[in-house]
């Protein structure tokens, strides 16, 4: 087991979700120019999200494929099909 350094509460934490390599982490900068950041890997088993961002859209398809959250149609160059 890894020695723990320091141990904080994360409520009230801003930061986003990243996916890269296959893996999904939260991304916290830590300055204005966006240039210093950390990537926190998701440990906890229930976290509560709420979704802050006007380009997220949440996708139903037909049939057995997954539901999705994405960019909206239009960034994605997709026709628009919000209802």
């Amino acid at each position: 087991m890894k020695q723990i350094k320091k141990c904080q509460s994360a409520n009230g934490l801003r930061g986003i979700l990243i996916s890269a390599n296959g893996e999904t982490a939260f991304r916290v900068y830590t300055s204005e120019d966006k240039s210093q950041f950390t990537d926190y890997s998701l440990a906890h088993s229930d976290l509560e999200v709420l979704i802050q961002d006007e380009d997220a859209f949440v996708y139903e398809y037909d049939g057995d494929r997954d539901q999705a959250i994405d960019h909206s149609p239009q960034t994605l160059g997709l026709p628009d099909v919000t209802l």
